[in-house]
């Protein structure tokens, strides 16, 4: 007996679908993405879930596995992340730098308040 080849999705033998799998390494990339919320820890898995999207992309690719949209929300979600809290250190070194405690620069906010 011969079988066309089909791209229905299910197999000759038993027309059962044929269920494509879902990369872990996307589901992961979400997980922590969506983890780089939680402070202090959120710097971390932000990093990790940008390296755990494009593996997963690379997985997705070559084994044809499901997961694309999620691997995907987890790099925007680590890229976001990241670059928050790159601000967030940018300004604290900033304000460490130009003033000699944080309660001078709140000090010096409410000057500038009261002023206008």
């Amino acid at each position: 007996m011969d079988y066309q080849q089909s791209n229905s999705g299910f197999s000759p033998q038993n027309d059962y679908p044929v269920k494509q799998e879902t990369s872990g390494k996307a589901i992961t990339a979400l997980v922590l993405g969506l983890v780089g919320f939680v402070p202090y820890i959120g710097i971390l898995s932000a990093i990790l879930a940008i390296i755990f999207s494009f593996l997963s992309f690379k997985d997705i690719k070559r084994k044809g596995s499901k997961g694309r949209g999620m691997a995907i929300t987890g790099l925007v979600l680590g890229i976001f992340i990241t670059i928050l809290y790159i601000i967030a250190i940018i300004g604290i070194v900033y304000i460490l730098n130009n003033y000699d405690s944080i309660q001078d620069y709140m000090d010096t906010l409410q000057d500038k308040v009261e002023a206008q």
